[in-house]
């Protein structure tokens, strides 16, 4: 099969189609023929030698962690799918292997795929998606009511973050810069806030949820606009963070870390909002596996709006 493979820690321009062994399937897995797969910064993270503490010298691999496709043999021990079922998830596995023809992944991670979407749309949803749902809802117990703040609105986690909180019942108040403020208007954003003119941490306004999905105001920073009982959320995994997790746990502001993990409720939890037309993918641009290296550097500059695609060719 044809696959996208990660030698060692390098560029962009390193990564190159390659003709690997198509995977072998576990008695818990579905082999799925991809259709498509999302990009997401960690994967350029992962390149480029910025997370080794998972790559771990684990060369060569198969890159990438969203999916949509098509199941083509089921495991053994598998029940809920079978031969020729449209689904769509995310790869737990910390290498991925989203960037090739054809995947083995535990039917436990990957769900039926929303049917109004395509394969691309569908690509583009789930770690995102799944890291908004974990964090507000999971973690952060949405509800209705609630004022939350989304730093980082208009990239892949913080247009489904918009979304997600909106369907709930909160009011969101989204920060990005000036080129992206009627995107983040047009996903329900109730105000928005251009981060080049306004300080969200000096607007005097009060949040129950700040969601960090940009990595870039630790709690520290905004804690003057946290309700009495807010939840400060970060998609950072920086220790500094999980360490002011555990000191919080008994306090009445909260500091939490999500740390997204694939799972079928959570996709199905998923779909049934996209199905509703309650949440949609954000898509910047679909380009085709051999052009990965681009789709890279174009994550890279942190200014793609919404979410980047490979397609396959089969």
């Amino acid at each position: 099969m044809k696959a996208i493979v990660v030698h060692q820690y390098a560029p962009p321009e390193s990564l190159k189609i390659e003709d690997v062994k198509r995977p072998s399937l576990q008695a818990n897995e579905v082999l799925i023929k991809i259709h498509a797969a999302g990009i997401n910064p960690k994967d350029a993270l992962m390149r480029k030698g910025r997370m080794k503490f998972l790559v771990r010298g684990r060369f060569p691999y198969i890159p990438g962690y969203d999916l949509a496709g098509e199941v083509v043999e089921v495991g053994q021990d598998v029940s809920g799918f079978q031969v020729g079922d449209e689904v769509y998830g995310m790869i737990n596995d910390h290498l991925g292997g989203a960037y090739a023809q054809f995947a083995a992944v535990p039917a436990a991670e990957v769900a039926h795929k929303p049917h109004n979407l395509n394969w691309e749309q569908a690509a583009a949803v789930p770690l995102a998606a799944l890291t908004s749902l974990q964090a507000l809802v999971n973690l952060s117990h949405l509800k209705a009511g609630d004022e939350v703040c989304i730093n980082g609105a208009s990239g892949g986690v913080g247009t489904f973050a918009i979304q997600i909180a909106k369907a709930y019942g909160a009011r969101v108040t989204a920060v990005c810069s000036y080129r992206n403020v009627d995107l983040v208007r047009a996903l329900g954003a109730d105000e928005v806030v251009d981060y080049t003119k306004e300080n969200i941490e000096q607007s005097g306004r009060k949040f129950d949820i700040f969601y960090d999905a940009y990595g870039n105001k630790p709690p520290q920073l905004v804690r003057p606009i946290l309700a009495e009982q807010a939840v400060y959320i970060s998609v950072l995994p920086r220790l500094s963070l999980f360490v002011r997790q555990a000191l919080t746990i008994f306090a009445k502001q909260k500091v939490k870390v999500v740390v997204v993990h694939s799972n079928t409720a959570d996709l199905q939890t998923l779909a049934k909002l996209i199905e509703a037309d309650k949440v949609k993918p954000v898509i910047d641009s679909v380009l085709p596996l051999a052009e990965a290296a681009e789709a890279h550097q174009r994550i890279e500059t942190r200014r793609a709006q919404g979410k980047i695609v490979l397609v396959m060719d089969h």
